[in-house]
């Protein structure tokens, strides 16, 4: 089996660093993980500072509910997305309502902006993050009844009337 591996990647010009290979080996450690016969497992080294961290003295209910967790949409509410922009990065966020009030958060979104993007005016960059963020949500979003958030005034007005700039228009 090695004879044929081997012909294969000479056959396709493929080099081999003899330093950096393993051969005939039952474990291997890769990428952080152990690889052997039973599976794969993540390093020892690599979780031990979690495995010790102290276990918190008293939590209590409500800090333990506090945790971010991701929920599954439901299908008859209506979705907010909430967007924001900065000088570095578009941010969204996907929730509904539910019927006892409480949000529940379905989808984080975040990316940086593009050399070009960091050019935009702070309206252009706050239009930019509720378009992107809502090509990027088009398969929540189809269909449905959906209100977006955003903190910048100007945009608020923006339905009603056009704008200065063929780009926000164009949006």
């Amino acid at each position: 089996m090695l004879d044929e591996i081997l012909s294969i990647l000479d056959k396709h010009r493929f080099q081999l660093n003899p330093s950096k290979c393993s051969i005939m080996r039952t474990k291997i450690d890769y990428l952080g993980h152990s690889i052997n016969e039973y599976g794969i497992a993540t390093l020892y080294d690599n979780i031990k500072a979690i495995r010790e961290l102290p276990i918190p003295d008293h939590p209590t209910l409500k800090q333990a509910n506090e945790f971010i967790v991701l929920e599954f949409p439901g299908p008859k509410l209506s979705y907010v997305l909430s967007t924001d922009a900065s000088r570095v990065g578009l941010g969204a966020v996907l929730k509904q309502i539910a019927e006892d009030g409480r949000i529940k958060i379905i989808y984080y979104l975040s990316r940086v902006l593009t050399n070009t993007e960091l050019r935009y005016s702070t309206t252009k960059l706050e239009a930019l993050a509720i378009v992107w963020a809502r090509t990027k949500l088009r398969p929540y979003l189809l269909g449905k009844d959906f209100r977006i958030e955003t903190d910048h005034c100007p945009l608020c007005q923006f339905h009603k009337k056009r704008s200065r700039s063929e780009r926000l228009d164009r949006w």
